[in-house]
C-alpha cells in the first residue's frame, strides 16, 4: 500500500491557472527600505510580499490626490499653486523664500487664485493698479480658461500643456468658475 503523504502546513498549492497569473520578480532593496517594508508588514499583520504587492497596487490604482489631498479639486488647486511657484523660480531664481518682496508677491498670487474659485469666482479683469502677484494669478487662470474654452492644441504635446489639461479635468465643477469677470 502506498504511503499517504502528509500535507505540509502553509498555504495550499497553487492551481496551474493561478501559477500562470503570477510572475516571480527579484529586486535588490536598500537595507533601510527593506526594514521599513518588514515593519509595515508586521504592523499590518501580513507577510512582506503581501505588503509589497498592496503598496505597488495602490501606487497604480489610488490617485495621488486621494492619499494626500482628499479630493480632486483640492489637488488641482494645489497643483496650480505649485506650478505658479515653479514658474516663478524659473524666471526669478531661488529668491522666493529669502526675499520678503518675492514672497509677498507669491502670497498675493495665491490669494488671487483662491479668490477666483471662491463664491464670486472668475478670472479677474486686468487693472492698472494690479500687483505683480495678481498678474501672475490672472495669467495662470487665463491659461486654464482658454484651455477650457478651446481644448488643448493636439500639436502641443509639451508637459505644460498636458499638465494644464489634466488640472482642468481635476478641477471638475470648480472649472465652471473660470469665466472672466467684467
Amino acid at each position: 500500500m502506498a504511503k499517504k503523504q502528509k500535507r505540509r502546513p502553509g498555504r495550499p498549492a497553487h492551481t496551474p491557472e493561478e501559477k500562470a497569473q503570477k510572475t516571480r520578480f527579484s529586486v535588490v532593496l536598500p537595507a533601510e527600505l527593506n526594514e521599513l517594508l518588514q515593519q509595515s508588514a508586521i504592523e499590518n499583520d501580513t507577510k512582506r510580499n503581501a505588503e509589497i504587492i498592496t503598496r505597488l497596487e495602490a501606487s497604480y490604482t489610488q490617485p495621488l490626490f486621494q492619499a494626500d489631498f482628499g479630493d480632486t479639486e483640492t489637488f488641482a488647486l494645489c497643483r496650480i499653486i505649485g506650478r505658479m511657484i515653479h514658474h516663478y523660480k524659473i524666471f526669478e531664481g531661488d529668491i522666493l523664500w529669502d526675499d520678503p518682496a518675492a514672497l509677498g508677491e507669491m502670497k498675493e498670487a495665491i490669494s488671487a487664485l483662491l479668490d477666483a474659485f471662491g463664491p464670486d469666482g472668475g478670472v479677474p479683469a486686468p487693472t492698472l493698479d494690479e500687483t505683480s502677484g495678481q498678474r501672475r494669478a490672472r495669467s495662470s487662470l487665463t491659461g486654464l480658461y482658454r484651455m477650457k474654452q478651446h481644448g488643448r492644441d493636439p500639436e502641443d504635446t509639451s508637459a505644460d500643456a498636458i499638465a494644464l489639461e489634466e488640472t482642468l479635468e481635476e478641477l471638475g465643477k470648480l472649472a465652471d468658475k473660470l469665466a472672466p469677470k467684467e
